[in-house]
């Protein structure tokens, strides 16, 4: 296997119209970044692909009917995108998933795509002990990376070949010189010439820039749950990336038998034992707790949506309680006065609060909180205790790593009342 800094890399990833190939679901978007060996960006390319079907989750990608009636077939572009990864190693977040989805594709043009040397970073980051969650966004919000254009091809892809780059820059600091070390596999290259026999037609057809996704609150909220705790799982980037295939299905909430029986397959061919199942569901139902929970408070919606999610994953009431009290159990005391106090706080967004007739600024928010026996912090850190925003719906960049990290977030309103103050 060749030393690190000696082969390039393809940065692939796919938008589709639903989470398994098992239920003739297609490759609308592909996108690919092709780095230099130090991860240097050479060349990106991008098309959106016309699947001859449903696009599925609209709302999620972005993709319309009109922009996919003239893009090209996968059969149109299956020379482009072998020559593109050809000759280096494949990289994907969830490599399994998005790789998948390519061999589905060729399979159906009568080929079998050969296994390319390929490196996950969902996997990457769990070997080099960096994140104990695995969703893309998670991953790039803790490396201070931007994720402009998620849930486009080239936007995750871009996403993905900075946080390759993020990735092999800690490994060079750790002493690791070869790609086997990073979990590369398999070892030896295909040779395209024995299996690619399509030509290079250089057809693309580009995302329209008119339209953005507008997600719904169920979607938003899954992308806002807290980085799942993995450090018991037995086979922690295993269980990441059945979490984030079961991200995907339950974007609507709904599992019925034929993507039950999708997830299955994926969970026997992924080596995962109905344990590890069991436990990346319950994981994601309490994972979904904290977040209902983050300002403290369990609204209509959030009662009903984990309920629906709980249904869906076969649990009942129970479960449902016994989640919520495992999250209470972990939050300081309540409204004690002194509840708060030695904790590390940190505080994003303008503050609304006045007090004397004058806004709070974040300089007073913080005398206060000393004053309160709480230890000030400027940056969100895996050792912060609690993050205090303006908006509990705040998208700021201290907002998304304090959830990739699972850290407690409290509304300015709770957090005065905690430490006994009353702003107007």
């Amino acid at each position: 296997m060749p030393r690190l800094g000696s082969t390039p890399f393809a940065v692939l990833d796919v938008e589709t119209t639903g989470f398994s190939p098992r239920l003739h679901d297609r490759v609308v978007e592909l996108a690919v970044v092709r780095t230099a060996p130090d991860g240097t960006v050479e060349k990106s390319w991008t098309t959106l692909l016309n699947p001859d079907r449903d696009l599925g989750p609209t709302h999620i990608h972005g993709i319309r009917g009109a922009d996919v009636f003239d893009a090209p077939r996968f059969a149109d572009i299956a020379g482009d995108l072998a020559d593109l990864l050809d000759d280096a190693v494949v990289v994907a977040h969830n490599a399994r998933f998005d790789l998948g989805f390519v061999a589905a594709e060729y399979t159906r043009l009568g080929a079998v795509a050969p296994s390319w040397p390929t490196i996950c970073t969902l996997a990457m980051s769990h070997r080099l002990g960096i994140l104990g969650g695995g969703r893309l966004g998670d991953c790039v919000a803790a490396e201070g990376i931007s994720h402009d254009g998620a849930h486009t091809a080239l936007g995750d892809a871009s996403a993905t070949a900075s946080l390759l780059t993020a990735y092999l820059r800690r490994s060079v600091e750790r002493g690791i010189t070869s790609l086997d070390d990073l979990g590369c596999a398999p070892t030896a290259w295909p040779d395209s010439r024995s299996w690619a026999g399509w030509p290079i037609s250089g057809r693309t057809h580009a995302r329209s820039g008119r339209w953005r996704p507008e997600l719904s609150p169920l979607a938003q909220l899954v992308r806002h749950l807290p980085a799942h705790d993995l450090r018991t799982a037995d086979s922690p980037a295993d269980t990441a990336a059945y979490l984030d295939i079961l991200d995907r299905a339950l974007e609507d909430r709904r599992i019925d038998e034929r993507e039950t029986d999708a997830l299955e397959f994926t969970a026997r061919e992924w080596g995962l034992s109905r344990q590890d199942v069991h436990q990346a569901h319950t994981m994601y139902l309490s994972a979904l707790a904290t977040t209902a929970l983050a300002d403290g408070v369990l609204t209509d919606f959030e009662a009903t949506d984990l309920a629906d999610v709980a249904a869906a994953l076969g649990f009942g009431l129970e479960e449902i309680v016994a989640a919520l009290q495992d999250v209470r159990s972990h939050q300081p005391a309540e409204a004690t006065g002194d509840g708060l106090r030695g904790l590390g706080v940190c505080f994003t967004g303008t503050l609304q609060g006045r007090l004397d007739g004058a806004l709070i600024t974040r300089e007073r928010a913080q005398a206060l909180a000393r004053a309160a026996g709480l230890v000030v912090h400027e940056r969100v850190t895996k050792g912060l205790d609690l993050l205090i925003v303006a908006d509990p719906n705040s998208l700021s960049g201290k907002a998304k790593k304090a959830r990739s990290y699972g850290t407690r977030i409290m509304a300015e309103a709770a957090f005065w009342q905690e430490i006994g103050l009353n702003p107007e």
